[in-house]
């Protein structure tokens, strides 16, 4: 049994990890100091010397717009609905005009199988600006 201030701790997929690790467009010191933590843990996870906390694990997936589950290996849809969740969001507090509905919904459209990263996270980024402007 853990006690309530432990955090939970998880193998990542070490060839999904390296896989991810390898399309990023930051060194290993980039990445660790954007989600908060040594390069030597991040080390310790690409050789499987240590767990991933949960807090890090929402971390790198936040930073790197990766499906959590596809990184513990659970799941085989590697990109997060994070975009149709902004979408929802933004929908029910009335910010979205039609226009800049459906750019975004045509943008969304696009991403499939193997769209990379910087697109998502600039996908992402673009809908945040359009429903800041609609403010």
């Amino acid at each position: 049994m853990t006690e309530k201030n432990e955090e939970l701790h998880f193998p990542v997929n070490l060839d999904r990890l390296k896989l991810l690790l390898d399309e990023l467009p930051w060194n290993q010191t980039q990445l660790a100091e954007k989600i908060s933590i040594s390069d030597s843990e991040l080390s310790k996870w690409k050789t499987g010397d240590r767990h991933i906390s949960q807090s890090a694990l929402k971390r790198l997936c936040d930073t790197t717009c990766c499906n959590p589950l596809w990184l513990l290996g659970i799941s085989d849809i590697r990109v997060p609905d994070i975009s149709w969740k902004q979408l929802d969001i933004a929908q029910a507090s009335g910010k979205l005009n039609n226009e800049t509905q459906m750019l975004f919904l045509a943008m969304l459209s696009m991403i499939g199988g193997g769209i990379d990263h910087e697109f998502i996270v600039s996908t992402n980024n673009l809908f945040m600006e359009l429903v800041k402007n609609n403010d």
